[in-house]
């Protein structure tokens, strides 16, 4: 696979020494291999990445969660280590249903996963959009990770300011303007307590928060 630079088993042939003389029976042995069910692909994922990582020289770390729909029949839930403008996974779940909100549980179960391959004296920030902003979330990743977190949040999101709620969308800023209000509580469906956040807008004039 490192020397054809694909993953396609018919680009596998030219790099390996066999007596077959055609390249359906590199196919066929590449397949063989591939469906043998002593072959772990994710203890085997997990044991090259926690290698990788164990030697991780920066202080800080960041993971991106996300999910991703395949077939219109699986949601993916995964999360990665962000390095060099790409994302190398790192521990995902694959749940059966078209819908990419999927349940705090498997959030965590994918989160825990990860966490037992990251190294313990580097700090962890997490990335996710929007449709991960959610009090609970929040909390499991303060309280029982011990990770930072940066998430996107919609314009409806509502936030306690001087014991009222109000919605991101009732500031008013001008583009390019940046808002950092002291620590709130977010989320009045499911509130989180005390969280730093700023409020942005671009050239444009679209809002972006980030908690």
């Amino acid at each position: 696979m490192i020397q054809s630079q694909n993953v396609h088993l018919n680009g596998f042939g030219v790099y390996v020494r066999s007596r077959a003389q055609v390249a359906q029976s590199h196919q066929r042995r590449f397949r063989r291999w591939l469906s043998n069910r002593r072959i772990h692909v994710v203890r085997a994922h997990h044991s090259l990445i926690g290698h990788a990582l164990s030697q991780w020289s920066s202080e800080r770390l960041y993971l991106s969660l996300d999910t991703t729909i395949v077939w219109n029949r699986f949601c993916i839930v995964w999360v990665g280590v962000v390095y060099r403008g790409r994302t190398v996974p790192v521990a995902w779940r694959v749940v059966a249903q078209s819908s990419n909100s999927v349940r705090l549980w498997t959030i965590q179960r994918v989160l825990r996963q990860a966490q037992r391959l990251l190294p313990t004296d580097v700090a962890i920030v997490l990335l996710a959009d929007r449709g991960f902003a959610d009090g609970k979330l929040m909390k499991y990743l303060r309280e029982n990770l011990g990770w930072h977190f940066r998430i996107r949040i919609q314009r409806s999101f509502q936030f306690q300011h001087q014991d009222q709620w109000r919605k991101v969308s009732s500031i008013q800023l001008q583009p390019g303007q940046v808002y950092f209000p002291e620590a709130v509580s977010v989320g009045r469906t499911n509130p989180y307590p005390k969280v730093t956040w700023r409020l942005l807008t671009t050239s444009k004039g679209v809002r972006t928060g980030r908690l």
